[in-house]
């Protein structure tokens, strides 16, 4: 764990809202991450976590995005938050909405969207350090 104060490093959570994707936020933050939670609607699963005691004491912090849309790179936080993640996880999924909509597409989601993230994810990192991003 990290000292009080001192986070261990900043992850990114794709699904923060998520049953799983509130979980990981919880461990990540009790083990002193700062996480950057990326919830695409509601936030009432990871919001509690931001008053959470033992968070605070292991030097965890969170940071919540809403809005986010995984298939939509407008809704992407900006190049410098991109740029400081460290540890990125992805739980992708639908919603019984999206599933339901005609022109839904799983796959845009779940390949496209993450692709699309991690370029844009490693472009703000090679910024940062002043070289080309891949792809």
């Amino acid at each position: 764990s990290a000292a009080a104060g001192a986070p261990r490093g900043t992850c990114a959570v794709v699904g923060a809202n998520g049953n799983l994707g509130a979980r990981v936020c919880k461990a990540m933050l009790a083990d002193g991450w700062r996480v950057v939670a990326l919830a695409r609607g509601s936030t009432d699963k990871v919001t509690p976590l931001q008053a959470s005691a033992s968070v605070a004491e292991q030097g965890g912090r969170l940071d919540i995005v809403e809005g986010f849309d995984i298939t939509d790179p407008r809704t992407y936080p900006s190049g410098e938050t991109l740029a400081a993640v460290d540890c990125l996880v992805v739980i992708v999924g639908g919603s019984r909405a999206d599933f339901e909509k005609e022109d839904y597409s799983p796959f845009a989601a779940q390949a496209f969207g993450v692709s699309d993230l991690v370029t844009a994810f490693s472009e703000a990192k090679a910024k940062k350090a002043g070289k080309g991003g891949f792809g």
